[in-house]
């Protein structure tokens, strides 16, 4: 659900699953963690991911 132009989790969280497939599938084998987190005065969600490969922040880009 969208209010405000704002994502909340949920929609937030799908749209990250979409990315890690699209990942999963440049770097086969890649593992990884991610956190949800809010910014504390927008409250806008944005993600922390630590990945056991070097991704690309131009396809990275692209792809988000």
């Amino acid at each position: 659900m969208e209010y405000a132009g704002l994502l909340d989790g949920r929609a937030s969280k799908r749209h990250l699953d979409r990315l890690l497939i699209q990942i999963k599938r440049k770097y086969p084998g890649i593992k990884y963690a991610w956190v949800l987190e809010f910014q504390t005065r927008t409250h806008n969600p944005h993600y922390h991911i630590l990945a056991s490969h070097f991704v690309d922040k131009d396809w990275l880009a692209q792809t988000w």
